[in-house]
């Protein structure tokens, strides 16, 4: 259910998103949160880690299209945890992974607000 609040809050931040900033921005942060939520969405482990490595790819290329500095600052980090996602973690290095992932989108959410 936790995907669920992250859809929920980047819709919020959408709409003042796209009202607030360039639309280039716009469009980066609108697929940026997309492509974050959409990884959190499985429920199915190897799904999500997945996810989480094109998650990685697509949120570098964004970080190349925009001008804003916090931005592409931001979209970098969150593809670098994105991509240390691994199966062979233990419980308590999943959980730390995952605090990780919350914060790199809590980051994103902020430079795109």
């Amino acid at each position: 259910m936790r995907w669920l609040s992250l859809l929920v809050g980047g819709a919020l931040l959408l709409v003042g998103c796209s009202s607030g900033v360039d639309a280039t921005k716009a469009a980066i942060c609108t697929k940026a949160i997309g492509i974050m939520v959409a990884a959190e969405a499985s429920d199915d482990a190897q799904r999500r880690l997945q996810q989480a490595q094109n998650a990685a790819t697509e949120l570098r290329k964004l970080s190349t299209q925009t001008s804003d500095t916090s931005l592409s600052a931001a979209l970098s980090n969150a593809a670098s945890t994105a991509a240390q996602a691994s199966t062979n973690w233990s419980p308590s290095q999943l959980a730390a992974w995952v605090t990780q992932e919350q914060a790199r989108f809590d980051a994103v959410t902020n430079a795109c607000g």
